[in-house]
């Protein structure tokens, strides 16, 4: 029982990792390295130095597009159309 409640769990996280953080997460990609000016054969994950004021502009646009998604109790929530169903060939 325990073994298949982990396959349960492992399938759900490896569907969010491969549906929706790509679905949520892609559009921020452009934005970012627009943001921080990034150029060609610059290596942003290598460490990325902004200034406060972009930081604050970035907090501040993703604030307001995430901001629906809050809850009152603070918790972000998104309500997706689509069911996560997982299957073994027995």
């Amino acid at each position: 029982m325990a073994d298949v409640a982990v396959e349960n769990r492992i399938a759900a996280a490896t569907a969010y990792e491969e549906l929706f953080v790509p679905a949520l997460f892609q559009h921020w990609a452009e934005r970012v390295a627009d943001a921080a000016r990034i150029q060609p054969g610059q290596r942003p994950l290598v460490g990325i130095v902004l200034p406060e004021e972009q930081i604050l502009r970035i907090l501040k646009e993703a604030e307001k597009l995430l901001g629906g998604y809050v809850t009152s109790n603070g918790d972000v929530r998104f309500e997706t159309p689509a069911h996560i169903v997982t299957w073994r060939k027995p």
